[in-house]
């Protein structure tokens, strides 16, 4: 993050705002995918990725589905995006590598 970006932010919290991005008020687009929804209310608490993110990641994974092939995971922490992937991808193998002490530099 930049000096300004932070600096104002700072200024603006300590009046009593926030910064936030203007797509959190939007409805969300994934209001009509009811698999991915169920999937996120599973995930809650066990994982660091926004909800935006982890809707992209649904996206990309349930269109690699049908095709060959298997998927990957490092950096697991928790388990909540290897969760996702395995709902998105049922039939493909997962294989998830963590070194179980953070990512190096």
């Amino acid at each position: 993050m930049s000096f300004l970006k932070s600096t104002v932010k700072a200024l603006l919290r300590r009046a009593g705002y926030d910064l936030v991005p203007h797509y959190r008020h939007l409805p969300t687009m994934w209001d009509g995918d009811h698999a991915f929804k169920s999937v996120l209310a599973e995930i809650e608490g066990h994982t660091l990725v926004p909800p935006e993110r982890l809707f992209a990641l649904w996206q990309y994974a349930r269109a690699l589905a049908g095709k060959p092939g298997e998927m990957a995971e490092v950096g697991v922490y928790k388990g909540g995006t290897a969760k996702l992937l395995s709902r998105a991808c049922p039939d493909k193998p997962l294989h998830l590598f963590d070194t179980f002490a953070g990512m190096p530099d």
